[in-house]
Parts: C-alpha cells; sequence; structure tokens
C-alpha cells in the first residue's frame, strides 16, 4: 500500500526547534544508568560511537549544530540556523578536557536543488578560517537505495555547555522522498525519514530527533569503514491516531541530492574547496532514491515491525 506523505504526516509535524522547551534526542534505552553508552562527552568507553572520529560535528554557543563538509565550512538547517558571529567548537576527541578548535561563524547560504526546481532546508556556513587537525566528512553516495540503511543519529543530550551537549542514539532509513513539501513546514526538498520503532534490530539504540536537533547530522558507515554524512535534521512527525500502530519519527534532508549545488556554492563564496562524495562513485544516488517514489513513501517491511499497517 502507498500513501501520500502529505495525507500522512501533514498533522503532526514539527520543527524540531520550535516546541518551547528543548529536550534531549530520544532513545529508547537512555537512562541514567547507560548515559555514557550514548551522551559523547561523558568518555565512556562503552560508548557507541567510540570506533568513529566525530570531531568534525560541532555545535556552537547559542547551541545550534555545524558538521564540517570541508576544512571551512559546516552544514545545519535553513530554519535553525548558527548566527553570524557566533563561535563554534570541535573537539579532537569524547574528552570534554581534550583539544578542541574554535572558530566564529561568518555567513550563511540557502542550499537550492536546481534540478527538481525547489528550495531546500539545507544551510551552508562558512567559517572564519579553515579547520586544521579535526575530521571533514564526505557525502554518503551509497551504490543503491539509501532505504534499509543504518545511521548513526546526533541529538542534544542534558548537558548546561551547549559545546558539550551532544547524544547519539541510531536508526534505519524507513523511506525516501524527492521535492517534499507540506504546509506545516516552510520550503522543499528531497527527505529521508526514519521512523521510531523500538521493537526493530537496533533495539535499545532506536532514536527520535526532538526539539533543539535542527541542523544535527545523520551519518551511514560506508564499505571502507568510514563514515559519510547523508542527512541534517528537518522535521519530527508523531503517531496518527486514527491509524492503529502508526509511528512517529524524524525527517532529515537528503544531503546527497545538494552535492552539486554545495560545490557550486563553495565556489560562489570565493573558495577553491569542494565536498568529497563517498565510495562508491559514481553512483548517482539522487536518481536512485528520487526514482524510488515520486511524492509518497512506501511502507517500510522491517523483519520485526507491523508489516500490516502502512506508515
Amino acid at each position: 500500500m502507498r500513501v501520500f506523505l502529505s495525507a500522512v504526516v501533514a498533522l503532526s509535524l514539527c520543527f524540531v526547534s520550535v516546541r518551547p522547551v528543548a529536550a534531549a534526542l530520544t532513545i529508547h534505552g537512555y537512562t541514567p544508568a547507560t548515559a555514557g553508552m550514548y551522551d559523547r562527552f561523558d568518555n565512556d568507553p562503552t560508548f557507541i560511537g567510540s570506533d568513529f572520529d566525530w570531531s568534525g560535528v560541532g555545535r556552537t554557543a547559542g547551541g545550534r549544530w555545524g558538521v564540517l563538509i570541508s576544512p571551512s565550512f559546516v552544514l545545519s538547517a535553513a530554519h535553525y540556523p548558527p548566527t553570524p558571529g557566533d563561535t563554534i567548537r570541535f573537539y579532537a576527541s569524547n574528552d570534554p578536557g581534550g583539544a578542541s578548535e574554535t572558530r566564529l561563524i561568518n555567513s550563511n547560504v540557502t542550499i537550492t536543488d536546481t534540478g527538481i526546481g525547489v528550495g531546500s532546508d539545507l544551510l551552508l556556513t562558512r567559517l572564519s578560517s579553515p579547520v586544521a587537525g579535526i575530521a571533514t566528512y564526505a557525502i554518503g553516495n551509497p551504490a543503491s537505495s539509501l532505504v534499509g540503511e543504518e545511521l548513526f543519529v546526533w541529538g542534544q543530550s542534558n548537558k548546561a555547555d551547549p559545546f558539550l551537549n551532544t547524544r547519539l542514539g541510531r536508526n534505519e532509513v524507513t523511506e525516501v522522498a524527492p521535492a517534499f513539501s507540506d504546509p506545516e513546514l516552510v520550503g522543499t526538498g528531497d527527505i529521508f525519514v526514519y521512523d521510531y520503532n523500538t521493537t526493530s534490530g537496533l533495539g535499545a539504540d532506536e532514536a527520535k530527533v526532538v526539539t533543539g536537533d535542527s541542523g544535527g547530522p545523520s551519518f551511514i558507515v560506508g564499505p571502507d569503514g568510514k563514515l559519510a554524512l547523508v542527512g541534517i535534521h528537518w522535521f519530527e512527525y508523531s503517531a496518527d491516531p486514527e491509524i492503529p500502530g502508526s509511528l512517529g519519527g524524524s525527517g532529515d534532508t537528503l544531503v546527497t541530492s545538494f552535492i552539486d549545488e554545495l560545490n557550486t556554492a563553495m565556489s560562489n563564496m570565493g573558495s577553491s574547496e569542494r565536498v568529497t562524495v563517498a565510495v562508491p562513485e559514481p553512483s548517482a544516488l539522487g536518481l536512485c532514491v528520487v526514482g524510488l517514489c515520486a511524492s509518497c513513501f512506501r511502507r517500510r517491511n522491517r523483519a520485526q515491525a507491523l508489516s500490516s499497517i502502512a506508515i
């Protein structure tokens, strides 16, 4: 069964930055006893992201996100942008007392996918100077559909220090949709979503974005074992009370659809820097993903999900 995306979520979409009170990333298995598994700066050896270099995931003094895609540029959400003149910090490790790099936010530009004739919620931000000794991330470009790919999902924790306010969970891509728009959201763009299915194979690690997570990144791990950026958080959606068994979840801008636009924007800002595309290449994920559906979601059949429920 297929259902139009706007019909499913038009009444339940919410920017993940505009609710009255910001909250921490929802993770199914999070408790005070398991906090070190998910909160990065607890510097806990059980942290679920300890095998990877997260130094390029930054936060600003104002509580906004920025993920490095080149030495001088970060990505975030246009509806929850870093403020020019604000400070952004990148930590070299998961130790809050360790080395860090700090820069100022210089200028922002919203990215438009001219190939499909729409805008997006994706924001490119230039820093005051290039960052050295910190990870920059390639844009994920898998050879086949993104659907079913496992994600690392970043969101806020409950730390008072905005630079240290980060939590990491996991999820799986449910669906992708091109040129998505909805009356509840300002703007359109290629997206993917991941439902909050606590009976999934990810179990305790299952994550859902919440208020204040807008602009945070989602990553996949490529066949080379390296992190690749695929999404920037845009919205959340709630379960539909009229559909028994329906699930809420999270929506990201699909960064892969905007590779050419990002390079063009960097050039227009007078920079010679360009994004890196993760292997395998070329693959045209935008064509693979967008070809799956016109403006609708397909129902996902997870092994442990309610396969009879359209979402």
